[in-house]
């Protein structure tokens, strides 16, 4: 019905693809219900956006490889991977606050995205972060059939240079957030 009325895409919040991380956000749902949606919506023509989060508070490595693998399984037209941001008033914030070290100093650090974890806990370095998050990307984008399926779609040709260039400052942030302003402001023109 959706289809029919229009729909064309649709995004779903997968967060984690580790069950008990999950119901550590407070995530009521299951793995198999989300693989349903994705089915479901796929079955119809529906496109899918995935989007996950690498670093949840209580996340081990092998937590986050898990993410990666489920959203490599459900296999989402685009998959958007970030890390976990603690903004000010939110649970993960008063936790990483209280348990782990806060790597914001000012409030550009959130506006500005420079490739950087934006907090660490005990046994999850901001390293740990960051070298996941890309990997993620890697992961998910780089597997044969998502190449193949990336060419053969018309969208891509007509936006390849700008898709090569957000790819590879996906993969590959500029070290410092100065010059992710630069080229902010240079594509806004100002």
């Amino acid at each position: 019905h959706m289809k029919a009325a229009g729909l064309k895409r649709t995004a779903f919040g997968v967060e984690s693809g580790d069950p008990d991380v999950l119901l550590s956000i407070d995530k009521k749902i299951d793995h198999d219900t989300i693989r349903q949606a994705f089915k479901n919506a796929k079955a119809v023509g529906i496109e899918t956006i995935g989007f996950f989060i690498i670093g949840l508070p209580g996340e081990t490595e092998e937590a986050m490889d898990k993410t990666i693998k489920f959203a490599c399984e459900v296999d989402p037209l685009i998959a958007n991977f970030s890390m976990m941001t603690p903004y000010p008033g939110t649970k993960v914030y008063e936790i990483a606050k209280r348990q782990g070290r806060l790597l914001i100093d000012t409030w550009e650090d959130y506006v500005f995205f420079d490739g950087k974890a934006r907090y660490e806990m005990p046994g999850m370095p901001a390293e740990l972060i960051e070298r996941k998050w890309k990997e993620a990307y890697r992961r998910f984008y780089l597997r044969p059939h998502r190449i193949a399926m990336t060419l053969m779609r018309k969208d891509f040709w007509v936006n390849w240079r700008r898709t090569f260039k957000v790819a590879w400052k996906t993969i590959f942030p500029p070290k410092e957030k100065n010059e992710l302003k630069k080229a902010i402001q240079s594509e806004a023109g100002i």
